[in-house]
């Protein structure tokens, strides 16, 4: 139980420090006056960062909560453990990708739009912190 918690907290971390990364070197970039020219539309990254959004926020959730339920049925503790795993570590990979692509639309399209909509997510991704308490309230196995 102790080392599955410990790898979700060392992967919250591990990916918010690559978001970190990622944006700070956004902004070094944006702030040097590189600009990044693709032979698309603007109006279609707006349409993909709207889609990716909405895909994140909804699957992510109906992806995580199936997880849960499935772990409320289940009785081997060791199954619970890794759905629990499982279904908090894609949420935080469906966020953490989300806000790349957000930083991603902000340095090709200097909209800071996608720099605002990345705070919000941020804080979606600290309320969607792995929690011990759920691996803490469950009964230990004798072989665990």
């Amino acid at each position: 139980m102790e080392t599955k918690i410990k790898k979700l907290d060392n992967l919250f971390i591990a990916l918010l420090a690559i978001q970190a990364a990622f944006t700070l070197i956004a902004l070094l970039i944006s702030s040097s006056s590189i600009s990044l020219q693709l032979p698309i539309s603007r109006s279609f990254i707006k349409i993909f960062i709207m889609v990716q959004i909405f895909i994140t926020v909804v699957y992510g959730n109906y992806f995580a909560n199936s997880k849960f339920k499935l772990a409320g049925k289940e009785t081997d503790t060791e199954t619970k453990h890794l759905l629990y795993y499982t279904a908090y570590s894609v949420r935080l990979l469906f966020l953490t990708i989300c806000n790349l692509l957000n930083v991603t639309a902000f340095i090709i399209t200097s909209n800071e739009i996608y720099a605002i909509v990345t705070v919000p997510l941020l804080i979606l991704y600290f309320i969607y912190k792995p929690d011990r308490k759920i691996f803490e309230d469950l009964p230990e196995t004798a072989d665990s």
